[in-house]
């Protein structure tokens, strides 16, 4: 339904405004980020300007987007308002993007620094392409005045952010800077005694439509991520978090604290990639560039060839993939828990 109303903003302008409404005030926010997007397309101010102020980041993504590609710098109060409250990773980046080329510099600039330092708090690896783009903005917009504010994250816990604050104080000033980053430790490898028992164990995610999704694990191929995820299920991380991406014919893609791509558990993990084929069944692990594992999943829905050896699998559906060709856009995992198997030959 979402969808369609969205495609007949297109053809059927006058026939997508009389179902605006109900997509607007819709009690699941991945119908009114949809809404967002059809306002958008219908030029609708009014309404875009409501969602921009909803209690989900998410539509408010997608709200301000919008309203920033039809209004240009027009919309930059509200947008500069929107950055100083907001904490949501897509959010920001999105936000940073929509303020390159404002007039409003220094309030742009101050709006950025504010939105770094309160994103550089939690120390998460996985806020990177925000905190990145707000460097960028800063870039921009700032002057040599805001040199002190910029130089600590010469020493932070990212390699990248480090080195693009030395690339930011350099552009101000013409001198050279060097980044003395002081990374985070990263998740450590399984004992045994954990390889054992994720070699017998199947993560079972228990969706809130009915039915469920059963995952074996390959803890000797991708050790650390399926740890991870071992993890994330047996302490109830998972629980109430949803599939945010449906693409058919291609992957469903969950597991976000935020219910987006950008929002991820805090630290990355590497890569490891084997030789495993990515069949429709395995269970990959969602990264934006190499060693960037942020703790989000997906099940491949057909044979995705072109991905093998760039993604890490760390498991493989054995049951319920009728469960998972039937997922839809914000579907809820209600609960993950895990089923442990006596091992072969063991007796009673």
């Amino acid at each position: 339904y979402k969808r369609q109303v969205l495609a007949l903003a297109t053809v059927d302008p006058s026939l997508a405004r009389s179902f605006l409404p109900d997509l607007v005030t819709h009690s699941s926010p991945f119908a009114r980020a949809y809404g967002a997007q059809a306002a958008g397309r219908l030029q609708d101010s009014e309404a875009l300007r409501e969602l921009a102020d909803d209690p989900s980041p998410n539509v408010r993504t997608a709200a301000l987007q919008e309203l920033g590609t039809l209004e240009g710098h027009d919309a930059d109060s509200v947008i500069l308002t929107s950055l100083s409250q907001g904490g949501d990773p897509q959010l920001v980046l999105s936000l940073a993007g929509l303020l390159l080329g404002t007039e409003r510099r220094a309030e742009a600039a101050e709006a950025a620094l504010s939105a770094l330092e309160r994103l550089s708090e939690a120390r998460w690896q996985t806020l990177r392409d925000a905190r990145l783009a707000l460097l960028a903005l800063v870039e921009e917009t700032g002057t040599v005045a805001a040199l002190s504010e910029v130089e600590p994250y010469l020493r932070d816990y990212d390699p990248a952010v480090a080195r693009r604050a030395a690339s930011v104080m350099e552009s101000w000033t013409g001198k050279s800077y060097l980044g003395a980053p002081r990374p985070m430790e990263r998740l450590p490898l399984p004992t045994v005694e954990e390889l054992r028992e994720m070699a017998q164990a199947t993560v079972v995610l228990h969706m809130a439509r009915g039915g469920s999704i059963e995952i074996r694990l390959l803890p000797f191929q991708a050790p650390t991520n399926a740890l991870r995820l071992f993890k994330q299920a047996e302490e109830g991380v998972l629980d109430g978090l949803t599939f945010h991406r449906v693409a058919a014919n291609f992957v469903i893609q969950g597991g976000s604290p935020g219910a987006n791509e950008f929002a991820g558990h805090g630290t990355f993990t590497r890569d490891e990639v084997g030789l495993h084929v990515q069949w429709s069944g395995t269970v990959g692990l969602s990264t934006r560039g190499r060693n960037t594992g942020d703790g989000q999943i997906y099940v491949n829905l057909v044979d995705n060839l072109r991905l093998d050896h760039d993604y890490t699998i760390l498991g493989v559906v054995t049951a319920g993939m009728d469960v998972a060709y039937q997922v839809l856009e914000g579907d809820v995992i209600e609960r993950a828990t895990i089923r442990s198997e006596s091992p072969v030959g063991s007796g009673g």
